[in-house]
């Protein structure tokens, strides 16, 4: 009876493991053949020629998509066929989610002292704009103060954009 109850659990999770690799190989194959088969049409159609003007491989870029599209939809289903579907979509969404959070967090770190040093810079009201000054060494005429950075004229008529971080700490002299 144990023995019975053994081996019809085995067949059913052979099954199972055999219906998801059917699934995931269909998939990989429909994928392959849909990214080529668009790509293909795409190019009859001359898409990229109608689109000279963006610049952008389109023709490559839906085929690619359509492609992975495909396979990632076939690695879902396998994942379902086998059960795990959720536990593993939960598992990418929660990686997903914490790499978006560090590149923000990247994005981001040096803008909050920009904006940190430029709130103070504009409620200082020290400066103005037209006034004279000396940044590290760089001299120029103020021609704007933005939260984020301050736009300077150089006697050459170059414009320097310096975050205002930078521009606190290294503000020595301003002239009438």
């Amino acid at each position: 009876m144990v023995n019975q109850a053994l081996m019809q659990s085995f067949n059913k999770g052979f099954l199972e493991v055999a219906a998801a690799l059917a699934i995931l190989l269909i998939g990989l194959v429909l994928g392959r053949f849909i990214g080529k088969f668009s790509l293909q049409a795409m190019k009859q159609l001359e898409l990229n020629k109608h689109l000279q003007k963006t610049k952008i491989p389109a023709e490559e870029i839906i085929s690619s998509l359509l492609k992975y599209l495909f396979y990632i939809t076939s690695a879902i289903l396998a994942l379902h066929q086998l059960g795990l579907a959720t536990k593993v979509l939960y598992s990418i969404f929660l990686v997903l989610i914490v790499l978006l959070l560090v590149f923000i967090i990247l994005a981001i770190k040096d803008f909050i002292p920009n904006i940190i040093s430029g709130t103070l810079l504009l409620r200082r009201k020290n400066l103005k704009k037209g006034d004279y000054i000396r940044v590290g060494n760089m001299e120029g005429k103020i021609l704007d103060i933005s939260l984020a950075e301050v736009k300077l004229k150089t006697k050459e008529d170059d414009i320097l954009l310096i975050p205002t971080s930078v521009f606190q700490k290294r503000i020595t002299k301003k002239y009438p």
